[in-house]
C-alpha cells in the first residue's frame, strides 16, 4: 500500500470528525512514510514560523479568534487562520530576500496577515454560504474589498491612515503595481502549491464523499493548467523558483504513487 493511501485515509477520518487542522498534521501516525508526509507538509508551509513575527502578536491573536468557528470544505476548521499565517511569513521571507525598505517590509506583512479577513465577515453567515467563489459571484460581494474596508477600524490606533490607506489597496490590487503587492500575490500562490494542495483536495474530495482516485486526478490532472498559469503570473523570481519545486514535488509523488498502484495489479 503506497502512503498516500494512508494519508488519505486519515484526512478522511478528520473530516468525519471534524479535526482541526492542526491537529492532524502534527499527531503521531504508526506508518513513517505517513509521518514524513505531513512533516514535509509542516516545514513546506512553515507551520509554525508565524510565531516568530511577534511583532504582529496583537493582528494574528486577531485572526485565529475571527476564523475561530470558521469551517471550509477544503482543509477544515480554522484553514483559514493557517492559511493567512502561512502567507504572511512567506511575505516577510519574500521580503528578506528583495532590496525594500522596511516600511515596504511592514506593508507586505500587514497586508498578508490580513489579505484573506474579509472571509470572516458576518455577510458570509447571514446570506447563507455555499463556498467563497460561488457565494461571492452569486451575491456580488469580494471578500478584498470588504477585508480592505474591516482594516482601518483594525489597524486605526497603530498606523497613520496613508499607510492603512496602503496596505489596504495592497489587498485589493489585481495589477500588483507596487512591491508588496507583488510579494502578497506571489506568497498566496506558493500556498497553494505541492503538498499542501493534496491535503486540501483529499479533505475537499473526501467530504463529498468521493473516491480517492478522483482526489488525486483532482491535484494532479484538473489543476495542473491553474498550477502553471499560477507560476507563469509569479512576480518574483525567487518566488517562481519555489513553485517549480512544488510542482515537481506534485509530479514525483504522483508518479511513486501510480508506479506502486500498477505494480500492485
Amino acid at each position: 500500500m503506497h502512503y498516500l493511501n494512508l494519508v488519505w485515509n486519515t484526512i478522511k477520518i478528520a473530516t468525519e470528525k471534524n479535526i482541526e487542522f492542526s491537529d492532524i498534521i502534527e499527531q503521531n501516525y504508526k506508518n513513517n512514510d505517513a509521518n514524513l508526509f505531513f512533516q514535509n507538509l509542516k516545514q513546506e508551509i512553515g507551520f509554525n514560523d508565524y510565531k516568530c513575527l511577534s511583532k504582529y502578536n496583537k493582528y494574528i491573536d486577531f485572526v485565529y479568534k475571527a476564523f475561530e468557528n470558521s469551517f471550509e470544505t477544503t482543509g477544515g476548521k480554522r484553514i483559514r487562520f493557517f492559511h493567512s499565517m502561512y502567507v504572511a511569513t512567506t511575505a516577510e521571507k519574500l521580503s528578506n530576500t528583495l532590496q525594500i525598505s522596511e516600511n515596504e517590509k511592514e506593508i507586505a506583512i500587514l497586508a498578508s496577515i490580513f489579505h484573506d479577513i474579509g472571509k470572516s465577515h458576518p455577510i458570509y453567515k447571514t446570506k447563507g454560504f455555499d463556498g467563497y467563489k460561488d457565494f461571492e459571484k452569486k451575491h456580488n460581494i469580494d471578500h478584498e474589498k470588504i477585508g480592505a474596508e474591516m482594516i482601518f477600524d483594525i489597524l486605526k490606533n497603530d498606523f497613520s491612515v496613508s499607510k492603512i490607506e496602503t496596505i489596504a489597496n495592497t489587498i485589493i490590487d489585481k495589477e500588483h503595481s507596487e512591491i508588496y503587492s507583488k510579494i502578497l500575490h506571489d506568497a498566496d500562490n506558493l500556498s497553494e502549491l505541492g503538498r499542501m494542495e493534496i491535503y486540501k483536495s483529499f479533505y475537499y474530495n473526501a467530504s463529498d464523499k468521493q473516491e480517492m482516485d478522483t482526489a488525486i486526478a483532482y491535484w494532479y490532472e484538473i489543476t495542473s493548467a491553474i498550477k502553471l498559469k499560477k507560476i507563469k503570473s509569479s512576480q518574483i523570481q525567487i518566488a517562481k523558483d519555489i513553485m517549480m519545486e512544488r510542482l515537481q514535488i506534485i509530479f514525483d509523488i504522483y508518479d511513486q504513487y501510480k508506479f506502486v498502484s500498477s505494480s500492485n495489479k
